[in-house]
């Protein structure tokens, strides 16, 4: 009976502190959104007040759906912790593509996904973690798709999206792009930005097998 009441007890705390977040975040956003369509029906013959007001109230709900997706995808699991990166990276099209009407796909190329430490996971998690928000804010694609397998003694990581393609002079200063060659290097491998076939970018990332080359 005490087990048993310990885990009610500690799934109690979790709904209240899920219920607190959720309060504090996305319902008090949409609450101000409901207030300030209200103040829109007392400004319908002052056409400029009336757009400022839609436009704030837009802004707002963005900012919640923004809110919501982030609070959601807070309780994806992670790698690591017996978690498999397909399911993260699958999570992760899901967390990037809410709120847009840009189709994912996640591919596992061969039999089962390449064996992974948890280390290397969470930097191919943080890799593809950068490439996808690029693809959501920039890129204006309707699609992106993610690859994962293992091509000879190389584990391959692809997101291609159909986007407006690189702005080269970006990509060559770019933070995002460093830090995801850096991750890259810090493993033993390498990680390339280029032109999708058709349209669009890809960001490939390969990685040795057994770990960072000559380690």
């Amino acid at each position: 009976m005490g087990a048993a009441f310990g885990e009610d007890a500690g799934g109690m705390e979790e709904r209240d502190r899920i219920a607190i977040d959720l309060h504090d975040s996305v319902i008090q956003t949409l609450y101000g959104v409901g207030l300030r369509l209200e103040n829109c029906l007392d400004c319908v013959e002052d056409a400029e007040r009336l757009r400022r007001e839609i436009e704030k109230s837009i802004e707002a709900l963005d900012a919640a759906i923004a809110a919501l997706r982030d609070f959601i995808f807070g309780l994806q699991p992670r790698p690591g912790a017996g978690s498999g990166l397909p399911e993260t990276l699958l999570a992760l099209l899901h967390h990037h593509s809410a709120g847009t009407l840009m189709q994912t796909n996640l591919s596992v190329l061969g039999q089962e996904a390449p064996a992974l430490d948890d280390a290397r996971k969470t930097q191919l998690f943080r890799i593809a973690d950068e490439a996808l928000a690029n693809v959501a804010k920039h890129s204006r694609a309707r699609s992106v798709a993610v690859e994962l397998g293992q091509e000879g003694d190389k584990v391959i990581l692809r997101i291609v999206d159909d986007g407006i393609g690189i702005d080269w002079e970006k990509v060559r200063w770019g933070k995002g792009v460093a830090s995801m060659k850096a991750l890259a290097a810090a493993m033993g491998g390498k990680l390339a930005v280029r032109d999708a076939a058709g349209g669009g970018t890809e960001v490939e990332v390969a990685i040795p097998v057994g770990g960072v080359a000559g380690g």
